[in-house]
Formats: structure tokens, C-alpha cells, sequence
């Protein structure tokens, strides 16, 4: 489907296809689970002729803000998240993905290329809850859910979008990707944030504290269901 999308673009003239993974390309030894799918998707683009750029987002930030993470945070003072205590993950904000692709359109030498992206702190689930409690004024609590909960619990969010003959299956699905996130040697929430800086200078990336101190944690907001 990607490369698809990726040679009707060639076909329509357009200059460059900077595509976001939303999740981490598989750059080191061992088994990609679903994250091969990527390297599939990123060949395809590549092997359509179209000018290209991809950008593999490892962790959004924005995931907090979910109508199913949000809650747990303002409402019970607890973060609650499937990733085991020594899990270690370079957050990014939409925001700074944002700017990388903006900043790749330009760049000829990103062309024909792919990068891995990903905040600018490497940070365990307990120093999460510590920025989140300097942001808040309060303590708040890593109460860590397991791989299962945590499919259940957005299965449930998605609500009516999940067909109920989906339901199983999804949390399932889900259930493993975490199991896989927290046990498995290629670490995908990690990225190489040095040479990601290198390649990148002119996007300054902001830390989990700066972005979650400029958010509107209020009910009033329109949020997604999860992430």
C-alpha cells in the first residue's frame, strides 16, 4: 500500500515523499516482530523511483494525552503504561516529527534515505512519572499496567470503532507488541539520538518536561481515544 501511495506521488510529479513510520525501523541483529513490516514498506518506496524520505518516530509523547492515559494522570495521580521498570525510551513530541520532515523536504542528502527519530532524553518509566510530578506540583505514581491490561484497556477505548469480532484478536495483537517492547534485544524504543542530532542540527528537540509543561491537560480539550 505504501509503495503505492508512494508511485501514484511519482506519477503526480511530486517533488518529494517524506513518509513517518510512526514506529521504530529495524536497524540492528535480531527478530523485527512487526516491526519489519517497515523495512517491507520502506524497499517499496524506495523501489518505486519517488524521491524519498523516511522518518521511523520511535514513542510519541502525545500518547499521554490520550483519552486513555490522560485519565490515570490527572484524575488518579498514577502514570499507567505497559513498559517494565528498566524499559528505557526516547520520547518524541508530534510536534518535532513534525519539524523533521519539514526540514528533510529541503535537504537533498536526505533523499533516498531513512532515520530513526526519537526525543532527546532516554528516560526509564519511573523518571517518567518523576518529570510528570515536577510538571504537575504533585506526586505522580508509576503503577505499571501488563502487556494484556494495557491491550484490554484500548481495546476498550476504541470503543465502537473496534468491530466486536476484532476485539480479541486486536488486544491479542497488542498484547504481544508489548511483550516483544519490553523483553526483546533490539530495543526499539531506543534511538541513537548523537547521530540523529548530527543528521538533523537544525530541529531542536524538546525534553518530555518542556512538552508536557505547554499542554492542556483540562477535560476541554478533543483528544483520541489511545495510543
Amino acid at each position: 500500500m505504501v509503495g503505492r501511495v508512494a508511485a501514484a506521488a511519482k506519477e503526480a510529479g511530486t517533488e518529494r515523499f517524506v513518509w513517518n513510520t510512526s514506529s521504530w525501523i529495524p536497524e540492528r541483529p535480531g527478530d523485527p516482530f512487526t516491526y519489519g513490516n517497515n523495512t517491507i514498506a520502506v524497499n517499496e518506496i524506495f523501489r518505486s523511483g519517488m524521491p524519498a524520505t523516511v522518518f521511523g518516530s520511535v514513542l510519541f509523547m502525545d500518547n499521554l494525552l490520550t483519552n486513555w492515559a490522560r485519565p490515570f494522570i490527572v484524575n488518579e495521580r498514577r502514570y499507567v503504561y505497559p513498559h517494565k521498570a528498566t524499559l528505557q525510551a526516547n520520547w518524541i513530541s508530534l510536534d518535532d516529527v513534525g519539524k523533521c520532515m519539514v526540514a528533510a523536504m529541503d535537504r537533498p542528502d536526505f533523499e533516498g534515505s531513512w532515520l530513526n527519530i526519537g526525543g532527546p532524553q532516554r528516560l526509564r518509566p519511573p523518571e517518567v512519572a518523576e518529570t510528570l510530578s515536577r510538571v504537575f506540583g504533585h506526586e505522580i505514581k508509576y503503577d505499571p499496567c501488563t502487556p494484556k491490561e494495557f491491550g484490554d484497556y484500548l481495546v476498550e477505548a476504541f470503543g465502537d470503532d473496534v468491530p466486536p469480532e476484532n476485539r480479541e484478536s486486536m488486544a491479542a495483537g497488542i498484547t504481544a507488541f508489548y511483550e516483544y517492547n519490553n523483553n526483546n534485544e533490539t530495543r526499539p524504543f531506543e534511538v541513537d539520538t548523537d547521530f540523529m542530532q548530527q543528521r538533523l542540527p537544525e530541529v531542536e528537540f524538546e525534553t518530555l518536561e518542556e512538552w508536557a509543561a505547554r499542554q492542556d491537560w483540562s477535560d476541554n480539550a478533543h483528544r483520541p481515544p489511545a495510543g
